[in-house]
């Protein structure tokens, strides 16, 4: 009978060259990289001061100037930050708390300047927009909930549901 040999702990593994030349690749790879950064970082500090000594830098930092910006563009700026501040996640869980069968939403415009937010959706009948409407009205986030505009299908078709545009008042946290 033979004898077994069932010692796990002992590793006998040697190390392969391939390993060896790769981590030889790298660190050459990575010498040069060294070097050619501390050459262009050299470069570039003198090419700065041949700027700061010529006195362009002074011309182009005026050029560069706030007044370049007209106070249309201003405005525009701070639309989209008003509009990207707003607490999206806080909205959305306000809204997804009021549900009704047969009620979709389509569209959610706030208005972060006066608080107006506007729903646009469908729904499978006028009763249920009429409870949803009423239901959003109870929420502690939304207030003044009105019906702006809403239609119903030709022919009272069941496919083809009431669409509505609702209209609410809600107070931003910001």
């Amino acid at each position: 009978m033979r004898k077994l040999d069932l010692d796990f702990s002992v590793q006998h593994r040697r190390v392969a060259w391939p390993g060896w030349a790769l981590l030889l690749i790298g660190l050459a790879l990575w010498g040069e990289l060294s070097i050619s950064y501390i050459s262009l970082h050299r470069e570039m500090s003198g090419l700065e001061n041949m700027l700061l000594k010529s006195g362009m830098a002074g011309k182009m930092s005026q050029q560069k100037g706030v007044a370049s910006y007209t106070t249309e563009e201003f405005a525009q700026a701070q639309e989209i930050i008003s509009r990207i501040s707003i607490p999206w996640g806080e909205l959305f869980k306000a809204v997804e708390s009021v549900k009704v069968e047969r009620v979709a939403l389509l569209a959610l415009e706030p208005d972060p300047k006066t608080g107006a937010l506007q729903l646009r959706g469908e729904a499978g009948d006028l009763a249920g927009l009429l409870t949803y409407i009423a239901r959003l009205d109870r929420t502690s986030e939304l207030h003044d909930v009105y019906l702006l505009r809403h239609e119903i299908s030709q022919g009272g078709n069941p496919q083809r549901p009431v669409t509505f545009i609702i209209s609410a008042r809600w107070e931003t946290r910001l």
